[in-house]
């Protein structure tokens, strides 16, 4: 498989702050592969898209895009050559030009039969079909964020770069974006960076994630391999409620959840705990928990627990637990 664009130690800091935004970043992004990149605010993320774009240039270290330096010592090449496409949260859509002008924008070196072909094309596969000359104004927020992708596609870049493009939907909406979205990005095999704070975009989209903590790559991995066995507590806090469990050495574990399962108490790995206290949320319920031993939980305050939501449970009752690790 061949490398679509590389970050080999690059670094940027600017000149407002002693602290670099980025550093000792090596990454490389394969042909067709979607890469996540996850972090707290100002840990880079917007950062390294606008390195890859040209927006900014890199203090040290080179940017290679399918094997040609396109930021480094003595090189650098302008973003309108680079063909990379960008596409914000908003989409930064045109609002005086219509659905099809749009899209045919970016590709007007092309024959009016060509880049309207190519328009058809790609709102057909976004279900934007009969709709090309409304304005922006007149779509809906998820047909917008369509549209800001596939015009970003039209001029066939050789690498994608979305910057939160799911941040302005309702939740019940940025799912089913998740889904259209990879479905069109994998279809038409396009190399993308997903620049993300939600991890259920990560979950949902990506096949490797960088998790990005003040400027340095913390973890990289598949999404789930973050999920289930996060080196650090921020990567654990980054993808939902996690619980520190240190053991006999002292080593700390980050166990999610649905790992905590309720058992006999006279099970030999039995772990006393105190009910603080539970809400229901539907699906299942969520109990807080304090083990006897408070050793076990390092710096934490209180264990997190799903149930059944069938199972009933008081505030100040004993419950024994156990870790249930991920199978497979």
């Amino acid at each position: 498989m061949s490398v679509s664009l590389e970050f080999r130690e690059v670094a940027k800091c600017y000149t407002a702050s002693d602290q670099p935004a980025v550093q000792d970043i090596n990454l490389c992004l394969n042909e067709g592969e979607i890469l996540a990149l996850v972090g707290a605010s100002g840990s880079g993320k917007t950062t390294l898209l606008r390195l890859a774009v040209g927006l900014e240039t890199p203090d040290t270290g080179q940017i290679i895009l399918e094997e040609r330096i396109v930021a480094g010592p003595a090189h650098w090449v302008p973003p309108e050559q680079r063909g990379i496409g960008l596409v914000f949260q908003d989409g930064a859509l045109f609002p005086h030009l219509t659905v099809e002008a749009n899209i045919t924008y970016g590709i007007h070196k092309l024959s009016r039969d060509e880049s309207k072909a190519i328009a058809e094309r790609l709102l057909e596969m976004v279900g934007l079909s009969g709709k090309e000359k409304r304005y922006p104004h007149e779509l809906s927020g998820g047909e917008r964020q369509r549209l800001g992708v596939v015009r970003a596609l039209a001029p066939q870049p050789r690498v994608i770069l979305l910057d939160e493009p799911f941040g302005n939907l309702d939740p019940a909406l940025r799912c089913t974006m998740r889904e259209e979205v990879r479905s069109l990005l994998v279809e038409l095999k396009t190399t993308v960076i997903l620049v993300t704070h939600d991890p259920g975009d990560s979950l949902a989209i990506a096949h490797r994630t960088a998790v990005l903590c003040d400027g340095r790559i913390d973890q990289i991995g598949t999404p789930e391999e973050i999920y289930r066995n996060p080196k650090s507590e921020y990567c654990a806090g980054l993808f939902g409620p996690a619980n520190c469990l240190v053991d006999n050495s002292g080593r700390q574990q980050w166990v999610r959840p649905e790992q905590l399962v309720v058992v006999n108490k006279n099970q030999t790995d039995a772990i006393e705990t105190r009910v603080v206290s539970f809400h229901r949320t539907g699906r299942h319920t969520e109990v807080a928990v304090r083990p006897t031993n408070m050793a076990l939980m390092g710096d934490q305050k209180i264990w997190l627990l799903y149930l059944d939501s069938t199972h009933t449970v008081e505030e100040g009752s004993d419950i024994w637990v156990t870790w249930n690790p991920f199978r497979g």
